[in-house]
């Protein structure tokens, strides 16, 4: 039986994978020269008759390791890709698909979880708020905010109904396969695992197919998992750690600044700060996303002045 052909040929001659079918006419030689400027999926598809390569095609699954336990994790997140469709009788539409993936002290990334649903509107609202519930206050949350009226209007929604979660909604830019490449280059070198779960087949056989599978939710989900995950630098975890303690202990009071409001500044002003050298973007405590300037500083509202300086930040005038 061969391996690798699904051609539809009555009398294919071919008994191993990757054999030939016709070397008189196209010879190994030209075959080869041939498949340089094509990607894997296309080699496979013109050549094998295959819609994805055995080996994989952007992603190839047999790089994702698979695990039993998880290390200390410093950083979760989980991205949320929603459907455009809704299910009909005989049809394939969407799936709307959470993939909970977490940044590892040993600095690899490890995917624990990947919810796939197909539901009505309501429903899936719902979903995001349980999910966000079970998973808990330090997982973030990211969910993608669509062009259009609708699909802002839907993303202020969901960021809403789930106050209390940190909470990041990012309009998706370029094409698929750009924005999950940063994640199949850490497949290519072992550095992206899973927890054992039922999902994982399913998860690994689109990431397989990926692009030329009928479905690419759990594709999408997961590529904006690890983007959110590989561009928070050191210090964002401290900052968020924080926040999470604001209920127990007050942030009026520093003990590394001895912060206090200063004097005539009112709950919307804000204060300039330095942030410590290669933060990028960070998360207050009252929600607002903030980028430093290229000197360092920003201007941060009073209200998130205590938490940042408590983690490491520091007031304009004392770096100068």
């Amino acid at each position: 039986m061969r391996s690798d052909s699904a051609s539809t040929i009555p009398a294919d001659p071919r008994t191993l994978g990757g054999e030939l079918l016709f070397p008189a006419r196209f010879p190994r030689a030209a075959v080869e020269r041939d498949k340089v400027p094509l990607a894997a999926n296309t080699v496979a598809g013109q050549f094998q008759q295959r819609p994805a390569p055995r080996e994989g095609g952007l992603f190839d699954r047999a790089g994702f390791g698979i695990v039993d336990a998880l290390p200390p994790i410093e950083k979760w997140v989980r991205a949320w890709d929603f459907a455009g469709t809704r299910k009909r009788p005989g049809a394939d539409p969407d799936w709307t698909v959470g993939v909970k993936m977490g940044r590892g002290a040993d600095k690899r990334f490890y995917i624990a979880d990947a919810v796939r649903v197909r539901e009505t509107p309501g429903k899936v609202r719902q979903r995001l708020i349980n999910t966000a519930g079970q998973d808990g206050a330090a997982v973030g949350v990211r969910i993608p905010k669509d062009a259009g009226q609708t699909g802002i209007a839907q993303a202020e929604d969901y960021v809403t109904a789930l106050a209390g979660f940190i909470v990041s909604a990012v309009a998706p830019t370029g094409a698929k396969e750009v924005r999950a490449k940063p994640l199949s280059s850490q497949v290519e070198v072992g550095s992206v695992l899973l927890l054992r779960g039922r999902w994982n087949e399913a998860f690994l056989e689109e990431l397989g197919m990926f692009p030329a599978g009928s479905h690419d939710d759990q594709v999408d989900a997961a590529a904006d998992a690890f983007n959110a995950l590989a561009s928070v630098l050191q210090g964002e975890g401290l900052i968020e750690f924080y926040r999470r303690q604001t209920a127990a202990s007050s942030v009026s009071e520093s003990p590394r600044h001895g912060w206090s409001m200063p004097s005539g500044a009112a709950e919307g002003s804000t204060i300039e700060l330095v942030a410590p050298a290669g933060t990028g973007s960070v998360i207050g405590l009252s929600g607002a996303r903030y980028t430093p300037d290229t000197h360092g500083c920003i201007a941060v509202l009073t209200a998130d002045a205590g938490p940042l300086l408590a983690s490491g930040f520091s007031y304009a005038a004392e770096a100068a």
